[in-house]
């Protein structure tokens, strides 16, 4: 079966200029890493995940507009779709199918 990947990006504390993102997307994760002032998280999910791989970053950001438009701008590189707020996790996520195309047609999303 075929999963969507999914990005996200919250602050770990209000106010403060550390984030954490989150993403099931192996090369999104390599550039995350390369970052200054990142740091990986070593987690291991249950298998009620579904047996799906996440990369887990705590980095630092001047603010947090700063933070999304970084994300946003790597997110768009890797044909993935914009950020958008979620009010109830008071997060942005991500959430689409790999490395979709807009040019050839729609883009496979979930949630349209």
């Amino acid at each position: 079966m075929n999963h969507p990947h999914e990005h996200y990006l919250s602050p770990i504390e209000r106010g403060s200029n550390t984030y954490l993102i989150s993403t099931t997307d192996v090369a999104i994760a390599k550039v995350i890493r390369r970052r200054k002032h990142t740091y990986e998280f070593d987690v291991i999910f249950p298998i009620g995940c579904g047996s799906r791989r996440f990369w887990l970053f705590r980095t630092t950001y001047a603010t947090y507009q700063s933070a999304r438009k970084s994300l946003n701008r790597l997110l768009t590189q890797h044909s993935y779709r914009n950020l958008q707020y979620n009010s109830v996790n008071d997060e942005y996520e991500s959430i689409s199918y790999t490395n979709c195309t807009p040019e050839k047609g729609r883009e496979g999303m979930i949630n349209e």
